[in-house]
């Protein structure tokens, strides 16, 4: 049975952080100094049941860690950035290095290289269970940190900006004769369960849905994210056209702070973060998925201005060469079935386009003056004639 639970935070000359809980006769009662200055004595919230703190506890399986955590030390090992996890801020008050030492030297042997954080942990009649670090935790530290916050607000450990959740809502609407069609993506990244769920769905109700269970991983990616995010600038939704693909992005963080952003999901809207956004996320993940979100078929099409627009075509199944044409189309896309002229005589030929790229005048990767053009994307009445005998 627990019978005490104490966090030392030494992150600077200026910030020193103690919390003592104690389950006494069933209840759960917290000490809390800072610097020295003892801001709470023996207090309780109601919030904080004994089962659930036990529970918690338990969870974080102390018995578990290592006596030592540091950068490069531990790095075969979960371990998650401090620094990235907790409040930084100082108290404006720089403590003296025989009050630090003080804190911080229970066991010389144990604390000999200065470490900034320090659990203890006791369970009746055992004895304590001491565990450190220098810039690194364990990744089940985090659990106690929100617990003691729910438990001691006014400590304020983890850092108010920290990002907790991302969701990213991907949509895009094609009007029709027939009354248009609706296909849209929501991933969201989740620190607090450590997973990533992904879901889609159509006009017609069709449905699927992914959970990927990455522990650790999401913190990483939440936190390396976070460095493009906030540099970001909110921007009102952009007028959507027919066909463009939206994006709309959700950030949480651990303050509650609230943010959404916009953009048209291709090369004139995405940020220039976003492909080693998505190629970090897929990472993760660990395997491709057929998604419109991942396909930078998508969010890596659009010709800007001074560019050229070049295709890679193939023009037969059964043979993997392409062949670079030229466009004014910007709407055509990777996949698309088009009319192109081949050979000397320019025999009209059926091709499929593969890959579309975009240069300036200065890097063609074939001479423009040399060039040929896709006459047009493919009709009902070219299929016809191309994929079925005598037109049948």
């Amino acid at each position: 049975m627990l019978e005490k639970l104490k966090l030392i935070l030494t992150i600077n000359k200026t910030k020193v952080q103690e919390i003592e809980v104690n389950v006494i006769d069933g209840h759960i009662y917290f000490d809390y100094i800072e610097n020295g200055n003892v801001i709470s004595k023996n207090e309780s919230n109601p919030a904080i049941k004994e089962e659930n703190w036990i529970k918690m506890e338990e969870g974080l399986g102390i018995e578990n860690w290592h006596q030592f955590y540091d950068k490069g030390v531990n790095d075969d090992f979960d371990v998650l950035s401090l620094q990235n996890q907790i409040e930084m801020s100082s108290f404006g008050k720089e403590c003296d290095d025989e009050f630090i030492n003080k804190v911080i030297n229970i066991n010389d042997k144990v604390f000999s290289k200065n470490p900034n954080w320090i659990v203890i942990e006791k369970n009746r009649g055992d004895d304590e269970i001491i565990r450190c670090g220098k810039n690194v935790i364990p990744v089940s530290l985090t659990r106690l940190f929100e617990m003691l916050e729910i438990l001691v607000p006014k400590a304020s450990i983890i850092r108010s900006d920290r990002l907790d959740s991302l969701v990213l809502i991907y949509d895009r609407h094609i009007n029709s004769s027939n009354g248009g069609w609706n296909y849209s993506e929501v991933l969201v990244i989740d620190r607090e369960k450590g997973r990533i769920t992904y879901n889609s769905k159509n006009t017609y109700a069709n449905e699927s849905s992914s959970t990927f269970e990455v522990g650790k991983k999401c913190h990483d990616l939440l936190d390396e994210l976070d460095e493009n995010i906030k540099t970001m600038k909110k921007t009102p939704m952009p007028i959507r056209n027919e066909g463009t693909p939206m994006m709309k992005m959700l950030v949480q963080r651990h303050s509650g702070d609230f943010k959404s952003y916009y953009f048209s999901y291709d090369r004139y809207g995405v940020p220039k973060f976003w492909h080693d956004a998505v190629r970090s996320i897929k990472s993760e993940i660990g395997r491709v998925m057929p998604t419109d979100i991942f396909d930078k078929d998508i969010y890596g099409h659009g010709c800007k201005s001074g560019e050229y627009i070049y295709c890679s075509v193939s023009l037969n199944p059964d043979d993997s060469r392409t062949f670079y044409y030229l466009t004014l189309d910007n709407s055509l896309m990777s996949g698309d079935l088009v009319i192109v002229g081949f050979g000397k005589e320019d025999e009209i030929t059926l091709g499929r386009i593969e890959k579309i790229e975009y240069y300036n005048k200065e890097n063609v990767p074939y001479p423009l003056d040399k060039m040929k053009y896709i006459i047009r994307k493919a009709s009902y009445d070219d299929l016809a004639k191309f994929l079925f005998k005598d037109g049948q």
